[in-house]
């Protein structure tokens, strides 16, 4: 009866999850009641009068005491739906439980007055004539209290509403009392006792003791009771799938009433990885929990366990962690490997590189294999010092040296004319090489024990650029012998590579320095056709084919799109409506406006250094959330917000909505 009338009267009446949902369908279950204990009101009043039978007045009564409960479900669920407020800071929820609080009190009066009622009556019996019109009234009655026992029972199981259990427990009582007096009613033609009176003293001990029972149990709910263990295992349960989170102690569940349940755990986590990186693991847990359970979780963090301790017995690669400058002794280790020939990964400050080498071309050649990189696509070599760079380069520009001064050692890397030392393997064949010095003391100490190495980004070709060692083990566990563990990369996204073999610089691959940086050196600065032109091939590493894609479709939302955050929201529920795992990139600011565990933050909108340091390893969160489709809300393309879009269009492959 209840989700016939739901159709017509709740709006988004399929949404049950939504606590709100919920408490529409309890008022209209008041409603419904209201109106049904009204009409057996009138009904049993009627037939009382008319054969003068007190346990069917009595009834009429009960039934009139009926509507009062309607009516307290109906202020009950009313007044729980009242958002919270500076006096009332977790909202108005309880009041579901007061209101069955006040409903048990109503039942167990009405068991006291049936008592009294038919105490009088066996003192002074009188005969009742029961006839066709007595019975057809209270079977009428039987099943109309059936039917309403049966949807406040459903309520009652579908959304742990205390208040329709105890209707519920009423109706039941009401079915109990009506059959009895109608049972009596019966037996009376043929003996010479009350029983109608009898039944009525018995009926009201059974009703006192329901509401008496269902108070207590209210109370109890009221005074803070232990949370069930249904609900903890279900919270743990999404804890525990964590990707950070080992175990946990001290599980807290405050209950405020329906739509505001408060819970806090003391998670163990990883104290050997960035702050940022677990921030935004529990961020998805917080959000993973009030989606499905719809309770608001405050996990605090207890850095309990070292994560690459644990994680690296998992894996068949050596991740090596060198906690100073100084320790000669680890530093040295990966150099040995890269000099006779091996591949060790290196960290820098913009993303981690795939290291050999330079001059080693059977090592040079690992480095395409293990990465399935096309031959025709050069690698830049990483130098220690900036004297490394005339054993690799000559003609270089007078000018570049003021350069190099400023911006080296960071994430420039600079296109000069190659000496015929540096390997055609390494340049595709080209009369250029591509330099950098990296701004990490670690990595150029390795360089300056091994020489200069030749090193691409760490990953899979295609796949987005790895910024930590966890990264690089999901493309190149086993593939190579030795990651060298330098934490979170500053920057994020690739060094921008700068042509110098011109008469003007040209930007071939947009990076952390922008147009603006050169221009104090030069009157202006071009930019290579294929950035403005995707029919233009592109002249530089990591431009000229599919690149830094996620492996689920992505798609960008142009800055510039009217209402974007309005329009991402709409597809969201749409893929959801169609059974898609969705993923969210966006702002901080916009955060909580999306309904869906998988959200990742790129940041602040104002701060593109948050959002270039974040770009990658979002991504490579989505691949383990497995999602279908990822939603991205583009950046403005002014200074390095034009770097960080250039690598999220590719990501895209292009596909931007505007």
């Amino acid at each position: 009866m209840v989700n016939f009338f739901a159709k017509i009267f709740i709006k988004d009446y399929k949404n049950t999850n939504n606590p709100n949902i919920q408490l529409k369908y309890i008022t209209l279950s008041g409603i419904i009641g209201l109106a049904l204990n009204l009409i057996l009101f009138i009904i049993k009043l009627t037939a009382g009068l008319i054969i003068g039978s007190v346990s069917i007045f009595s009834d009429a009564f009960n039934n009139l005491s009926d509507t009062l409960t309607s009516l307290l479900a109906i202020f009950g669920s009313t007044f729980s739906r009242r958002p919270a407020d500076k006096e009332h800071p977790f909202g108005h929820g309880r009041y579901e439980y007061i209101a069955s609080f006040l409903v048990s009190m109503v039942i167990m009066y009405v068991g006291y007055s049936l008592f009294k009622n038919a105490y009088e009556e066996i003192r002074n019996p009188s005969k009742a004539e029961f006839g066709l019109l007595s019975i057809s009234i209270l079977v009428f009655s039987i099943l109309l209290k059936l039917e309403m026992y049966k949807y406040n029972h459903d309520l009652y199981k579908r959304f742990d509403s205390v208040l329709n259990d105890g209707v519920a427990k009423d109706s039941l009582n009401d079915v109990v009392a009506t059959s009895a007096i109608l049972l009596c009613g019966f037996l009376n033609q043929f003996i010479d006792f009350n029983l109608d009176a009898l039944a009525g003293l018995v009926i009201s001990v059974l009703v006192f003791k329901t509401g008496l029972d269902f108070a207590k149990d209210t109370i109890s709910i009221l005074t803070g009771e232990e949370v069930s263990d249904d609900i903890k295992g279900k919270i743990t349960d999404i804890v525990l799938n964590s990707t950070y989170i080992k175990n946990y102690h001290d599980l807290n569940v405050h209950d405020y009433g329906r739509g505001k349940i408060l819970a806090s755990i003391h998670a163990e986590t990883p104290y050997d990885l960035s702050i940022l990186t677990i921030h935004d693991e529990i961020d998805r847990v917080e959000k993973e929990v009030m989606k499905k359970l719809h309770i608001e979780l405050v996990i605090h963090m207890d850095p309990t366990y070292s994560y690459y301790d644990e994680e690296k017995t998992k894996y068949k690669t050596e991740l090596l962690k060198i906690n100073s400058i100084n320790d000669l002794k680890q530093i040295s280790w990966p150099a040995e490997i890269l000099k006779r020939g091996g591949l060790v990964v290196i960290p820098t400050e913009t993303v981690y590189g795939l290291a050999a080498l330079y001059n080693n071309e059977n090592a040079i050649r690992k480095i395409f294999e293990v990465k399935n990189r096309p031959l025709d696509n050069p690698l830049i070599v990483h130098i220690a010092d900036f004297s490394d760079i005339y054993d690799l380069a000559e003609d270089i520009p007078e000018k570049f040296e003021q350069i190099a001064k400023e911006f080296w050692p960071g994430p420039l890397t600079a296109v000069l004319k190659r000496k015929s030392t540096v390997p055609d393997i390494v340049t595709a064949g080209g009369d250029t090489v591509a330099i950098r010095m990296p701004d990490n003391e670690i990595t150029r100490k390795i360089i300056s024990l091994s020489g200069p190495l030749a090193a691409p980004s760490a990953n899979l070709s295609g796949r987005p650029s790895p910024t930590n060692p966890k990264d690089v083990l999901m493309d190149l566990d086993g593939r190579v012998e030795m990651i060298v563990d330098g934490g979170i990369s500053r920057v994020g996204i690739e060094s921008t590579v700068v042509d110098f073999t011109g008469e003007f610089p040209t930007i071939l691959r947009p990076g952390f320095y922008t147009e603006d940086d050169f221009l104090k050196y030069y009157e202006k600065v071009l930019l290579d056709l294929s950035l403005k032109d995707k029919n233009q091939v592109p002249k530089s590493p990591g431009q000229k084919y599919k690149h830094y894609a996620p492996k689920a479709e992505m798609y960008i939302y142009d800055y510039n799109l009217e209402n974007r955050i309005d329009k991402m929201k709409k597809d969201l529920e749409s893929y959801k409506n169609q059974g898609k795992k969705v993923g969210i990139l966006t702002f901080n600011e916009y955060l909580r406006e999306f309904d869906t565990p998988y959200v990742k933050s790129l940041g602040s909108i104002k701060d593109t250094e948050e959002n270039s340091r974040k770009l990658f390893s979002s991504l490579r969160d989505f691949d383990r959330y497995n999602v279908d489709i990822i939603l991205a809300e583009g950046i403005k393309e002014e200074n390095l917000g034009f770097s960080i879009m250039n690598r999220m269009k590719k990501s895209a492959a292009g596909k931007i909505i505007k």
